[in-house]
């Protein structure tokens, strides 16, 4: 009142379950890469216009690279 502060509002939001999902997605992301990573099988990803986004390590190996960072079919 008359150019004085005469109280303070603040608002709040839950986001328990944002934080829970986001936490879910990191655990099923770091599962993924593992399983990818880790596999004695050669595999691949691709962009659905058939371009190569990554390869694992064996597929590398395979493939005479030394490392899937190396392959030039990425």
């Amino acid at each position: 009142m008359d150019g004085a502060t005469t109280g303070i509002s603040i608002f709040g939001k839950d986001i328990t379950e944002r934080k829970a999902g986001e936490r879910g997605l990191e655990k099923a992301e770091a599962k993924y890469r593992s399983i990818f990573e880790g596999a004695i099988e050669g595999m691949f990803q691709t962009f659905p216009d058939g371009r190569v986004q990554a390869v694992n390590p064996a597929l590398a190996q395979m493939l005479g690279y030394d490392s899937a960072d190396d392959s030039t079919i990425q």
